[in-house]
């Protein structure tokens, strides 16, 4: 099931908590389309970017960073090392709970908030940790996905300039 929903509900419910650069004056001036959509596999959303990244080397680097690149949800186990000591702990706890409530028996659900990208692909604005923490546990689930469609200007989002020159962003492994 898919609906569209008013740029104001997703400002409500999701400017407090996103913390990507984001243009919201011209998200909301142009309106650009969000669609509401739920996903229930990990293979569904493992090709998702986060807003983190790492350099040729392996080693994290801000988002700015010329050398940077954004990871996949999918290579999230193989940059855990990396990680420094606070995101590693965040995710790792966030995991270990997920992995505590599937004895319930019930999907764990949660919300994230993306921005579309070229062939269908996301960018996750907020709640990456958790989104992390569930590729790592591997648990069922149900995401109701927030999908704003908005322009590929970086002016938008900083995030973006690694899809300007091209629909396929090149990623670190």
């Amino acid at each position: 099931m898919q609906t569209h929903i008013s740029s104001n509900l997703f400002v409500s419910f999701f400017r407090p908590c996103i913390r990507v650069l984001f243009d919201w004056e011209r998200f909301q001036k142009e309106r650009w389309p969000i669609q509401l959509a739920v996903a229930d596999d990990l293979s569904s959303i493992s090709p998702w970017y986060l807003p983190w990244h790492f350099d040729a080397t392996g080693k994290e680097v801000k988002y700015d960073s010329p050398a940077g690149r954004p990871i996949q949800l999918a290579s999230i186990a193989k940059h855990m090392l990396t990680f420094d000591d606070e995101r590693r702990q965040k995710i790792l706890e966030m995991s270990s709970f997920f992995l505590k409530d599937r004895d319930h028996r019930r999907p764990a659900q949660l919300v994230a908030p993306t921005y579309v990208l070229p062939n269908n692909l996301r960018i996750i604005l907020d709640g990456n940790h958790r989104m992390a923490a569930l590729m790592l546990a591997k648990i069922p689930f149900r995401l109701l996905v927030f999908s704003i469609h908005g322009p590929m200007d970086n002016a938008v989002m900083p995030e973006l300039r690694h899809w300007d020159e091209s629909p396929n962003v090149r990623v670190w492994e």
